[in-house]
């Protein structure tokens, strides 16, 4: 698997994640994995020494979530992933 392979993957079991544990509605989960690869194919959230923050905003998510993955045998070594709603909250 390529590193941006791999990242996307990370992404996507970090936004299951928030699924399990009831913080993002099941049927959004593929929405939320589009907003944030998009995002991130728009400009690398990376920040340097393998520390990157891959977020996206929903529509009508009403609140913020996030979500901390570590890849530690893969170059992206940690991955913290935030989910906030539209411009115009609260």
């Amino acid at each position: 698997m390529t590193p941006a392979r791999e990242r996307f993957a990370l992404i996507a079991e970090c936004i299951d994640a928030m699924v399990a544990a009831g913080s993002l509605p099941a049927a959004r989960r593929d929405e939320a994995c589009a907003a944030v690869v998009a995002r991130e194919e728009l400009c690398s959230t990376g920040v340097g020494s393998g520390v990157a923050v891959p977020h996206a905003q929903l529509p009508d998510l009403g609140e913020p979530l996030a979500a901390m993955g570590v890849a530690p045998k893969v170059p992206i070594r940690s991955r913290i992933l935030s989910r906030c709603p539209s411009p115009g909250y609260g």
